[in-house]
């Protein structure tokens, strides 16, 4: 908060001054570095965040300055990947690729990649973010000087090495590794923990508690969600904050506190949105509407899906459609509706199977399994579900594996 206090106060200081291109130049130099700072504690998504890097932006272009450009560009894309609008932030992605392959620098091309992989991600293409993560992970590594990597960090505010292990790690989950999913979150806490810069090491702590969350290890994502909480209101990073105290909240529901865990998701998704956040809102509705699932309120849940299906027609957002389709399945089943349940299985299968999530897909073809158990088509149901069963190599430990393989031992 006092760099910002300091650099506002210069960037007033600027404004008074005739319009040269010395004054100019030191605005532009103010711009971008309060930026990172205003992204830290303010959020990626806050208004103060778009009219610092939409000014800088212009001055660059005023001014001639590429060099400067794609850190500014990148400020951009943040913001707007954070406020839910995909499609600029895709094209924002797609421009500093086009940059960095340019200037070859090694740890710029590697934020481009986790630009574009990020973006890609949430619009459900993730085998193309998979590989454009696992390039970003792989010229980070060619960077031998690790006093370059963290000088990195504290200047950009982040690490791309740091952010392409965790969402490579969302993206093997999804692809039906979860496993080799673990290995690579825990490779980015190593990092992070290495890198001792804020921003990474409170958000990798908080991208794995999702993942624990969604291999079932809820104590673990509990301690990992609470060390994210802890970072965040050390360094008052208000985005933080609430992406940890959601990831908290679901792990409570998974213990079974499920009235503190639903209170928690909702304060801390409320507290996400007012930073102007957007982005994984979809996925959190998700989470209210299986934690309500849980406890048996069937109306919540069907209240928190219909919210999701909104917010996602606005955004694009669809990296857990699938799962919000089986969702409002699970609730039909539950209030009788079971034919127009079974539709809502199926679409969740389809919508797993044209993103690759096999992940989902499992979960999607159990829940549909488990209703022709029910129906008495049995075999139907072993055949629906022993081939994505089959498919898997690893995470049998699971709850995911583990109910699908309880199912067809049942057959």
């Amino acid at each position: 908060m006092e760099a910002i206090a300091h650099l506002s106060k210069g960037l007033e200081l600027v404004g008074t001054l005739p319009e040269t291109p010395e004054q100019l130049d030191e605005e532009l130099a103010l711009r971008l570095a309060i930026g990172g700072p205003l992204i830290a504690t303010k959020g990626n998504a806050a208004p103060e965040v778009e009219r610092t890097y939409s000014r800088a932006w212009a001055l660059c272009e005023q001014l001639g300055r590429s060099d400067e450009l794609f850190p500014v560009l990148r400020g951009l894309w943040t913001n707007h990947l954070v406020r839910g609008e995909l499609q600029r932030a895709f094209d924002l992605a797609k421009r500093l690729v086009v940059l960095a392959d340019e200037e070859r620098a090694l740890l710029r091309r590697a934020h481009a990649c986790r630009a574009l992989g990020s973006t890609l991600f949430f619009l459900g293409r993730l085998a193309d973010a998979f590989q454009q993560f696992g390039r970003g992970i792989k010229l980070d590594g060619a960077v031998e000087d690790f006093g370059q990597h963290r000088a990195h960090a504290l200047l950009h505010g982040e690490h791309p090495g740091v952010f392409c292990r965790m969402y490579q790690a969302w993206a093997l989950w999804h692809l039906g590794y979860p496993d080799q999913a673990l290995e690579m979150v825990n490779s980015a806490l190593d990092l992070s923990y290495r890198l001792a810069q804020p921003h990474s090491t409170g958000f990798a702590p908080s991208f794995a508690a999702v993942l624990h969350n969604w291999r079932g290890e809820f104590a673990v994502a509990r301690m990992r969600a609470e060390m994210a909480i802890e970072v965040a209101r050390t360094h008052r990073m208000s985005a933080l904050f609430g992406h940890a105290t959601v990831c908290r909240g679901f792990a409570l529901v998974g213990l079974g506190q499920q009235t503190e865990g639903i209170a928690q998701i909702r304060i801390g998704l409320a507290d996400w949105n007012a930073t102007g956040a957007r982005l994984t809102e979809t996925h959190w509705l998700g989470l209210i509407a299986e934690a309500h699932i849980r406890a048996g309120q069937f109306d919540d849940a069907i209240t928190a899906l219909d919210r999701a299906a909104e917010t996602a027609a606005v955004t694009g957002e669809c990296h857990y459609q699938a799962e919000l389709d089986r969702l409002r399945g699970v609730v039909l089943v539950q209030t009788g509706e079971r034919t127009e349940a079974a539709s809502w299985f199926q679409q969740a299968i389809d919508t797993a199977r044209r993103q690759q999530a096999k992940s989902l897909e499992l979960r999607g073809t159990t829940s549909l399994g488990r209703l022709w158990v029910e129906q008495g088509e049995r075999q139907k149901a072993r055949d629906l579900l022993a081939p994505i069963y089959g498919w898997f190599t690893e995470g049998f430990d699971t709850p995911n594996l583990k109910d699908a393989k309880a199912l067809l031992d049942e057959l």
